[in-house]
């Protein structure tokens, strides 16, 4: 993403700083910062979007959080904006030491930051929270996963595939998981 198109993600008067993040030698995280133009609120937003989730669905509320409070929106390990070398794990408890990793270099205070994410986000949250050494002033979790269940073919796709390659298969696997959403929401509902 160019930076000049981050200005659409943020309030009017509010800046941003888009940088890499080195968890480990291994992996480094794309990590952008956005700056209200007067901040209000002494609390800052650490916020972790869900496996598939791009920036882009985050647009209008990224621009609403970031008219008071300064947000730092994580791109987890299995985005293509992130590095990995070698081998590495892609699961919950690799992406929770990832945050873990992330806010113990960022300068918040304990008590002075929300921890806010969704689906796969909010799941790694659960799972980084008990081992965080500055703990949050709260958590704010949009549907987290309890269990995210993946066909035999799915994991071999996902083993096979270079992880920069995944834009080749996005479509394939939200189309999976709307309709596997949808018969789920339709077994819930009795129809």
């Amino acid at each position: 993403m160019q930076g000049e198109a981050l200005s659409e993600y943020c309030s009017a008067g509010a800046t941003y700083r888009d940088q890499r993040f080195a968890i480990s030698s291994q992996v480094t995280l794309r990590l952008i910062t956005f700056t209200p133009p007067q901040e209000r609120a002494s609390t800052a937003v650490v916020f972790v979007a869900g496996r598939i989730s791009l920036i882009e669905g985050w647009k209008e509320v990224l621009r609403e959080m970031t008219k008071d409070f300064t947000v730092h929106y994580v791109e987890t390990r299995e985005k293509i904006s992130s590095e990995v070398k070698g081998k590495a794990g892609y699961g919950v408890e690799d992406i929770a030491g990832d945050l873990n990793h992330l806010i113990d270099q960022l300068d918040l205070p304990p008590g002075r930051y929300i921890l806010c994410g969704s689906s796969l986000g909010a799941t790694a949250i659960l799972e980084c929270y008990r081992s965080l050494t500055k703990k949050p002033r709260c958590l704010v979790l949009i549907a987290p996963n309890a269990a995210f269940r993946v066909p035999f073919f799915w994991k071999a796709v996902v083993t096979l595939f270079y992880p920069g390659l995944y834009a080749l298969i996005r479509p394939t696997v939200k189309w999976y998981l709307r309709s596997t959403a949808m018969r789920l929401m339709r077994q819930i509902h009795g129809n």
